[in-house]
């Protein structure tokens, strides 16, 4: 007879900071002038975008040793809306040739937006920071920003969760939700987000306490439900990797 642990669906997480953002390089402009209302959602520098580039391999080669899509890879991708997650994720998204799906509560853990009181939407059901209204990109202007990655359609309806690590947690179940004790499986998702949602996961965590995140780590979690399926489900924090370290003697390019 299979043990518990066999009959339990296990859902491996993976939650990768972002590459080098605009704002954080010596004699930026950003969040003057023309940029003053995206003073929260500068894009990153084309040297991130190359890192990111270069952790995406890495990963594939490393993690999934080659294997690609969701047959040899990853379940999905989830993106917060920010920018700099999304061109990150675009880099994931054309090596490991999964599609990503955005999730405004991902965003919620970014330090701007804590300090603006949450998002919303708009009666158009466009998002919005809270408390000065600014504008995020549409999915318009974010799929331009990502050029050949595929970023699928959200639903301008759904309820946005202002807790990031409950967000995690919704995804996790909602990937966990098509399997049965009879047919258990490791589903693998990944998450493109901020530097204080990889330390508040870990926080909430067994194990390993993250504290080190520099652009592109890569946070390893697993996910389960207790042993008898009810109450919520525990994470597990198996580390953080820096796959492709970054350096900052190269100058902006």
């Amino acid at each position: 007879m299979a043990s518990s642990a066999q009959k339990t669906s296990v859902c491996e997480l993976f939650i990768v900071r972002h590459a080098e953002r605009l704002d954080e390089v010596k004699g930026n402009t950003w969040g003057r002038g023309d940029t003053r209302d995206l003073w929260f959602d500068p894009p990153l520098t084309s040297r991130g975008a190359s890192h990111a580039g270069a952790t995406a391999q890495a990963f594939k080669d490393q993690v999934f040793k080659g294997s690609s899509g969701k047959d040899g890879g990853l379940d999905a991708i989830y993106v917060s809306p920010l920018v700099r997650a999304a061109q990150t994720a675009a880099e994931f998204s054309k090596v490991l040739n999964v599609p990503l799906k955005v999730v405004p509560g991902l965003s919620t853990c970014a330090a701007a937006v804590v300090e603006e009181r949450g998002l919303i939407r708009d009666s158009h059901g466009n998002l919005r920071l809270r408390r000065s209204n600014l504008p995020f990109r549409s999915m318009d202007q974010l799929r331009g920003m990502c050029e050949g990655a595929e970023i699928l359609d959200t639903n301008p309806e759904e309820e946005i969760s202002q807790d990031f690590c409950q967000q995690i947690r919704e995804l996790c179940e909602k990937e966990l939700k098509g399997s049965t004790p009879e047919q258990p499986r490791l589903h693998r998702v990944m998450v493109v987000a901020h530097r204080e949602g990889v330390r508040d996961v870990s926080q909430i965590s067994q194990g390993a306490t993250i504290r080190s995140t520099p652009y592109c780590c890569v946070a390893v979690y697993r996910y389960r439900k207790p042993s008898g399926g009810e109450g919520p489900g525990i994470f597990e924090c198996k580390g953080c990797a820096d796959l492709v370290p970054f350096t900052c003697s190269k100058p902006l390019s």
